[in-house]
């Protein structure tokens, strides 16, 4: 579980995260047992605030992950490369914790892009900046509206940017110092 720790900018933030996801949560679906607080994304947040006060922003990122350790909210998947199989190397197993030995498994979070977006306003507000626009789209629409699937079409006349990854999402957003 991610924690706030630390300190410095942004350590508020987490904390008010906390408070109100769970709040949000519980109001729609019942008090969760526990809640995976995105504090590594305020902190880089905080870091871009800081090294690129007037910047153009263009984050990707799964929604929704199948295959979850819990019903906690933000849970994370847990894969971890099956190794002692000759016939299924290069596969992966899940996992039902994220506690497992450092370096031995992939740890996957999905983005909530709506409290992603509260985020940067409030990290950016925090650091003086002036927020000049966000906006989160489904990953389909995105590219169909920015034209980019013309190029990705394959020889069968399947485009895979819209038709696979349905589970995400692109944020951009833009400040000036």
């Amino acid at each position: 579980q991610q924690t706030s720790g630390g300190g410095g900018n942004g350590t508020g933030w987490v904390q008010w995260i906390e408070g109100n996801m769970a709040a949000a949560w519980e109001a729609a679906f019942g008090a969760p047992t526990e809640v995976f607080v995105p504090s590594g994304c305020v902190m880089m947040l905080s870091s871009i605030s800081k090294a690129f006060p007037s910047h153009h922003l263009l984050l990707a990122d799964f929604d929704f992950l199948p295959g979850k350790i819990s019903d906690a909210v933000n849970s994370p998947v847990v894969a971890q490369k099956i190794a002692d199989d000759l016939s299924r190397r290069g596969e992966t197993r899940d996992m039902d914790t994220y506690l497992v030995d450092q370096g031995t498994a992939d740890i996957f979070f999905p983005t909530d892009f709506g409290l992603l977006q509260h985020m940067y306003i409030e990290t950016m507000g925090e650091a003086g900046l002036s927020v000049r626009s966000t906006n989160s789209e489904r990953h389909p629409d995105f590219f169909s509206t920015y034209n980019v699937s013309k190029a990705t079409v394959t020889l069968s006349g399947e485009d895979p940017l819209e038709k696979d990854y349905q589970n995400m999402q692109v944020f951009t957003a833009s400040t000036y110092a």
